[in-house]
Parts: structure tokens; sequence; C-alpha cells
């Protein structure tokens, strides 16, 4: 239930955001450099917290 409340809580976050002109052009504006950025970030943390990196240097 939390995170149930927890994600409509961002989704609601989101729109709202959205809609203020100033946010929603810079986004689309710069969409191409932070849409990658954002991804290749959450990999690297998902990596480093899952000490998958730590796994593969200790093979080499």
């Amino acid at each position: 239930i939390v995170f149930a409340i927890s994600v409509a809580v961002l989704c609601y976050i989101s729109y709202k955001l959205a809609k203020i002109s100033f946010v929603s052009e810079t986004l689309e504006k710069y969409e191409r450099i932070l849409v990658p950025i954002v991804f290749i970030g959450l990999g690297i943390y998902i990596l480093i917290e899952n000490g998958t990196i730590q796994t593969l240097l200790n093979f080499i």
C-alpha cells in the first residue's frame, strides 16, 4: 500500500512539474542529454549497490 501511495504522489508531482512551462521547455530542450545520463547513472548505481563491480574486479 505504501508503494502504491508513493507512486501516486510521485506521478502527481511529476504531472504538476510538467505543467510549468519553464520546466517542460528545459526538459524538452535537453532530453537527448538527460535521458542517457539518468539511465547510465541508474545502471551504475545498481551495479555498485549489488556488488557486481566488486565481484568483477575479484575475477581479474
